[in-house]
């Protein structure tokens, strides 16, 4: 298998239907195996609309329409399978172990709080531990942690 390809993005928003789609066709030009987004607004009435419009998967943990939530997109033809996922119930964070051939990946995509909050530090201090920061741009942090069998 080559190389896993991943790309990390604060939406600042993914409401609108524009912009979604100026999004997805960039991903789809870039080949992207896996890309996780920030800040996108969702809320679960969204869900199946925006996977239709990617045309893969896409793993959500929600916040509402004005603020939070986060997802990761799995490029369509990827074959991959999820061995486990934990989402934040306010959309602050996904950490998601899957398998692609013989790698095991632990991704965990946060979209911290704008202030300082004690309690968010806290139930991440684990992640810190455990994961190595690839990005950290404000309140936005992807986390990748790869492994082989």
């Amino acid at each position: 298998m080559d190389d896993l390809t991943f790309s990390s993005y604060n939406a600042r928003g993914l409401r609108q239907l524009k912009k979604r789609r100026v999004l997805f066709s960039f991903l789809h030009r870039n080949h992207f195996d896996i890309t996780l987004i920030q800040e996108t607004h969702s809320c679960m009435d969204d869900g199946k609309i925006w996977q239709s419009e990617w045309g893969g998967r896409i793993f959500y943990s929600h916040g509402s329409n004005s603020s939070c939530g986060v997802c990761v997109l799995f490029k369509p033809n990827l074959n991959y399978k999820v061995l486990k996922t934990h989402l934040h119930p306010h959309g602050r964070y996904i950490v998601m172990d899957f398998q692609v051939s013989d790698m095991v990946v632990t991704l965990v995509c946060i979209y911290g709080p704008n202030r300082d909050n004690p309690h968010f530090s806290r139930a991440c201090k684990t992640f810190y531990r455990i994961f190595i920061v690839i990005r950290l741009y404000g309140p936005a942090i992807t986390i990748l942690y790869l492994t082989s069998n």
